[in-house]
This record gives C-alpha cells, structure tokens and sequence, in this order.
C-alpha cells in the first residue's frame, strides 16, 4: 500500500479522522452546543434568581422598576419613583419599561422582572455565539480555528463573571440593552441592516446610556469598509437620542456634580457637561491619575472577553467610551466588577470582536510576517492558541463564579421565612430597609431608609414599617436598626405584627398628610419637599 507524503495531515490515514472529525464538528453542531449552553446558563440563572426572590434578597435598584412597571400596568402610565423622589421617565429614560409592564399584566408577580433579565443574558450568551460560529465558518475551513475561535467567545459570555454579576445584582436594562446591541452589531456585520437599526432603536429605549453605546459603536463601524454609512447613521441616532435626554433633562438618575464634579476644576458646586469636560481636557493627568488607580478592574473587562476583541473597531471603541464613563465618577463602584451590569455590554461587544480578530485580522498578520507559513498552519497555531487561552480563561472564571454566591443570599432562611408570613396588601404604604426593599415595591407608595435621617410622606390609612438587621444593612448599621426597632415597639400607634431573628414587621396608623421621621420615631407636619405621590 503506497501513501502520500507526510504533510501537516500526513497520510490518507490522517485524512480519515479528519474528515469524520469535520462532519461532527459542523457549523449546525456547534449550533447545537451554544443552544444548549444557552438553556444551562438560563437554568442556572433562573434557579438563583428564583431562590433569591423567595430570600427577598432584592434591592433598591429592583424596587424602582417593580414599582414603575406595576403602577404602569394599573393605569399609571406616567409613574413616580417614590424611592428618589422623581419622575420614573425622568430617571434614565427606561422607554421599554412600558413594554415590560405590559408583560407583568400576563405575568403579575415581580419575579417577571428577575425571568426577563435572566432570559436577556442567556439570549445574549446565544447572540455572541452563534455570530462567533458564523464568523468563523464562513472565514476558514480550519476545524482548529473554529474549535478555537468559538471556545473562546464561548467562554467569554458563559463563564463571564459579569454575566453573572449582572444577573445577581437587582434588576437594571444592561443586560436588555446588551442583547439589542449584540443583535444590532450581529445584524450589520452580515449586511441585514434593516434588523440592525431595529435592534439600535431598541437600545436607545432601553436606557439613558445606550445612546453612548450606539454613537460610539457606530464610531467603530466606519473604520470598516463596508459599514461606514451605517455607522455615521448609528452615530446620528445616537447623538439625537442624547440630545433629546439633555433637553428633556431626563437624566436625573446621573448627578453631574456628584459623580464628575471634581473634574471640572470650576468654583461652581454644580459644574455642568461642559465644564466638566474642558476640566478633563485642561487636566488630563488627574483622569488618567484616576483611571492608572482603577487599572485592575479595567483591564479585567478586557482580559475576561478573550482580549482579541480590543482589534475589532465597533468594538473597541464602545468599550474604551464606557471604561471613561464608568472608570471616572468619583466613586470606584462603577466600574468594579460588584457592579458587574454597568460593564456587560462592553464585555459582550468584545468577545464578539474576539471572534472577529481570530478569524480575519489575525491569520493575515501571521502571514504577512511569515510568508512560508501556508494558510492552513496558520489557522491551526491561531486555533490551538484561541484555545489554550479560552481553557486559561475558563480556569481563571471559575473561581470568581463559584466562589460568591453562597454569600450573596443575604438574608438567611429564618429571616426569610417571617418576611414571607406577612404580606401587606398594595393599597398600603411601606418603608423598609434597603436591603429587602425591593419585594415591597409592587404599590403606590414605597421608600427605602437609607439609614440618614429621612422624613417619609404619610400616604395611606396605614404603613408597615419593614426592620432587617443583619449583616448586610449596609449603609446602615445593625445596631441602628436594633435601636430603631426598641423605639418603633415603645412608640404610640404602633404595633408589632411579625418578629424573628434580626427582623420586625410594624403596623401603625399615623395621621394622613403628616410625616414620620427615621431614626427618632417623631411624627411631624409634613414639609413642603416631601409629598405624595401616585395617590
């Protein structure tokens, strides 16, 4: 028997398991995979989300829009945020929080809220994947590149910490937006652009910041031939949408002076856009100072979306706009992975330009620096380099993961188990600590103590008084809360209904029109900066 001489697949013996390979490797299979790891990565989001609705271990951030999409979806189409005092509208511009009311009307309980942000990311995981399938089977025959460059964007989105975080961390439209944006750039890339402009309107709806997402993607997209006009036109749209927010002053959620203030280098206590961005331009080394300090979390976003993607403009450029707008408040929060939503569309928008790099950009690189190398070799090195660092990847993940969530259900089972005994009907008024706030907020009135001396409006014939103690009160103090729950049992027209471990549920029966001050337990003459609303 005579065989052919030894190439990089060798003999015909070598051929056969390489074609047997290409046939269980194909482009539908691999179609089959990122479905299912879709569906895993739902399952397990939907089980935690699930388990920390039932521990009411929802926040502020989930209160807002619990309380929002519910009052939308009982007639009151122009809702206010009882929590910060404001127009919903006015907040950051959640357009689509009406859309999802009207998925509550189907669905009542809140727990809707907690499903359609699981079922975003999951969808988003799917976006990333499939587009990195496509790229990469429509760019090479290479069943190592494809092995590798969709590894890698597999494990970028599945075993993504901010996936993750995003999901476990209240309710916010990043993970919405994420997925509008991903399906935007998906759409564009393979020349379907009358879905891509449907999916960036979507995303300017969703929030506020989107429209920085949509400007800067379309940034990227000129330096692409190909996709220039659809950039300037995204740009367009982007800079129109901030446009309309700035007039409308519908940014209220976002304080200039409190979160950008000490850039501005100005004497006023409230700088404006302007001024603050001449202090940045002015003085450079006090932001680059600051971004230098918060250079770990920033390069994790980077390093955690398979790094390639920082080559592929549409990218690129979006990340590097939302690294400046999450990287320079004055507090690091922003752009810590503890906030992991503020940085996931980024994280997305890069391990989709991960697939990009590996499958066009960088295979022409390594041949234009070594010309013997034949395209096959080089799709092979790329591929089982896209993959060795997609197995590091998923190594390094892994820990960050897995090793939170058992401290992340912040309320224990018996703290739980009284807070579930009672359930205040929704015609009643309700304050509560901030960290079980959230459950609470499907009614007209709701406010969280922030732990400051706050005043709350008297709204209702009664109020329930919402008292959690444990460790997590933060910024609240535990003792604090002790104390304030000895007060609230000693104070007239009270009654204690439900206690338990570090936890008491009040009923009391104050005076409409008057206001109940925390801490102190007084009850004063409402005062003109507080009122009610929604009534």
């Amino acid at each position: 028997m005579r065989y052919a001489p030894f190439t990089l697949w060798g003999m015909t013996d070598l051929q056969r398991p390489h074609r047997s390979l290409a046939s269980i490797l194909s482009e539908r299979n691999f179609e089959y995979l990122a479905i299912l790891g879709a569906l895993s990565q739902f399952y397990v989001l939907l089980v935690f989300s699930v388990n920390r609705f039932r521990h009411f271990d929802t926040g502020v951030d989930y209160a807002i829009f619990n309380q929002a999409t519910y009052l939308i979806g009982h007639g009151k189409f122009s809702p206010f945020d009882t929590i910060y005092n404001d127009r919903f509208l006015l907040d950051q511009f959640n357009i689509l929080a009406w859309p999802l009311a009207a998925l509550r009307d189907i669905f009542p309980s809140s727990l809707t809220l907690l499903v359609v942000q699981a079922v975003a990311i999951s969808l988003t995981s799917y976006v990333v994947v499939r587009f990195a399938i496509k790229v990469a089977f429509r760019g090479s025959d290479s069943i190592f590149l494809h092995i590798g460059a969709v590894g890698l964007s597999a494990v970028s989105v599945f075993a993504s910490p901010w996936a993750f975080e995003a999901d476990f961390f209240d309710f916010h439209m990043e993970p919405i937006l994420a997925l509008t944006l991903a399906v935007s750039l998906y759409s564009f890339y393979f020349k379907k652009d009358g879905f891509g402009y449907l999916a960036a309107a979507l995303t300017l709806m969703a929030a506020g910041v989107a429209a920085v997402y949509v400007a800067s993607m379309g940034l990227g997209m000129v330096a692409i031939r190909g996709l220039r006009r659809q950039g300037a036109t995204l740009m367009v749209m982007g800079f129109l949408w901030l446009l309309l927010i700035v007039l409308l002053n519908a940014h209220q959620g976002t304080s200039l002076d409190a979160t950008y203030g000490y850039l501005a280098h100005s004497s006023s206590p409230n700088p404006t856009l302007m001024a603050i961005l001449l202090g940045v331009v002015t003085h450079p080394l006090q932001a680059v100072s600051v971004l230098n300090a918060r250079r770990g979390p920033i390069a994790q976003i980077f390093e955690f979306s398979g790094l390639f993607g920082v080559g592929y403009p549409p990218a690129f450029v979006p990340a590097i706009v939302a690294v400046l707008v999450n990287g320079l408040p004055s507090s690091s929060a922003f752009i810590a992975l503890s906030q992991g939503f503020q940085n996931y569309p980024e994280v997305v928008l890069l391990s989709m330009g991960t697939a990009v790099v590996l499958v066009r950009f960088v295979p022409k690189l390594v041949r234009e620096f070594f010309t013997s190398v034949n395209t096959q070799t080089t799709y092979s090195v790329v591929g089982a380099f896209s993959l060795i660092v997609a197995v590091v990847l998923f190594f390094v993940q892994l820990p960050i993961d897995l090793g939170i969530p058992p401290s992340w259900l912040r309320t224990s089972v018996p703290i739980a188990n009284v807070l579930r005994s009672y359930s205040p009907g929704h015609k009643k008024e309700v304050i509560a600590t901030m960290n079980v706030v959230g459950r609470y907020a499907s009614r007209r009135s709701i406010y969280a103590w922030f732990g400051d001396p706050q005043s709350f409006p008297i709204c209702t014939l009664q109020q329930i008084v919402v008292l959690v103690g444990n460790s997590d009160t933060s910024p609240l103090n535990r003792g604090v809360v002790v104390m304030e729950a000895k007060l609230l049992e000693g104070m007239g027209g009270t009654k204690l209904i439900r206690k338990g471990p570090q936890t008491w549920i009040f009923e009391t029966s104050f005076r409409l029109g008057r206001a109940v001050e925390l801490p102190g337990n007084k009850v004063v003459p409402m005062s003109p900066s507080v009122s009610c609303h929604n009534e």
